[in-house]
């Protein structure tokens, strides 16, 4: 008994197999253009410094409770400070930072112990009080 040859092809002409290879070819173009056209989403932005809204230092708690864009400006007539009498100006800005201090510890520390000084950013940028600009 001979053994016949199957051709999976069976009765297709040579048009016929031109054709289905040019449509395969076609689909896998498309595939490759609209996946090159499709990007992944932008890498989400580095993570700065975290903001810290309070923290406690020994027996004291330093709590953020407002901040305010002062402009460029200074007006010596808004301030409490009445020893200062020429307005202030700067090519920045002047930020004013209301802090909330609180003893947390259990003997009494003066309030000269806590005064703010100079605010250090997280540039190295050093800011002052009103009571250091005298």
């Amino acid at each position: 008994m001979a053994l016949k040859k199957i051709s999976f092809l069976g009765k297709l002409e040579a048009k016929h197999v031109i054709l289905i290879g040019a449509i395969i070819g076609v689909v896998i173009i498309v595939a490759l253009v609209i996946n090159l056209g499709i990007k992944p989403p932008p890498p989400p932005p580095p993570e700065g410094p975290k903001l810290v809204y309070e923290v406690v230092v020994g027996d004291v708690k330093f709590k953020l409770r407002e901040v305010k864009d002062r402009g460029n400006v200074l007006k010596m007539s808004e301030s409490w400070n009445t020893s200062l009498k020429e307005d202030k100006t700067t090519t920045e800005r002047f930020i004013e930072i209301t802090v909330e201090v609180t003893n947390v510890g259990k003997d009494n520390i003066s309030g000269a112990d806590w005064l703010i000084k100079e605010i250090i950013d997280s540039q190295g940028r050093k800011f002052y009080t009103t009571r250091e600009l005298q």
